[in-house]
């Protein structure tokens, strides 16, 4: 009689362990973010670690950059977008670093870890996980990727892919997501 209890019980565990199994399945699959990088047809120039301080120099019109990087923070403000400028200093051949001024004044500073690879400076992707206690809503995990590199022109250019997936009770999983890239002029 013990024997036919911890069969039992070992029922529910199986389920939840298949379910959990199925879950990260389809996050695996419906995630935006896995999506290869954008094809820009040979508009940018190739980067390496032989050539990578060719970044190094300031840039107008970088909001857009500031916002993929910090949106929570910045999408409120009221900053004037002509007025964001960006100066990129590479610190090694594994980090950059960003600083943002506004009106002669450093509004952010970030630093930026990665690697140069298929001509770009890719940083190390993002993974967030969030729970929202909302019924019947609830967020999983999210993964944001940012790459940085040189047009032909000698102009900044950013490439982002985000993704995630959201869990329903009614509806299990649900992917989505996206990608973009956007060039950042230089100042003479």
């Amino acid at each position: 009689m013990p024997e036919s209890k911890l069969t039992n019980m070992t029922n529910p565990i199986r389920h939840l362990i298949q379910f959990l199994f199925l879950s990260l399945l389809s996050f695996y699959f419906t995630s935006c973010s896995t999506v290869g990088q954008i094809k820009r047809d040979n508009k940018d120039m190739v980067l390496d670690t032989s050539n990578f301080h060719r970044l190094d120099g300031s840039y107008f019109n970088s909001i857009e950059l500031l916002r993929n990087l910090h949106n929570r923070e910045f999408l409120a403000t009221n900053l004037n977008v002509e007025s964001v400028i960006l100066n990129v200093k590479t610190v090694t051949k594994k980090s950059i670093k960003l600083d943002f001024e506004s009106n002669g004044k450093t509004i952010k500073t970030i630093k930026l870890y990665g690697k140069y690879k298929n001509g770009y400076f890719v940083t190390m992707p993002k993974l967030s996980i969030s729970l929202l206690p909302l019924f019947p809503i609830f967020w999983g995990p999210g993964t944001y990727n940012l790459s940085l590199g040189l047009t032909k022109e000698n102009n900044l250019v950013f490439l982002e892919s985000h993704g995630g997936i959201v869990l329903l009770v009614i509806v299990p999983v649900f992917g989505g997501g996206g990608q973009s890239d956007c060039e950042i002029k230089r100042l003479n």
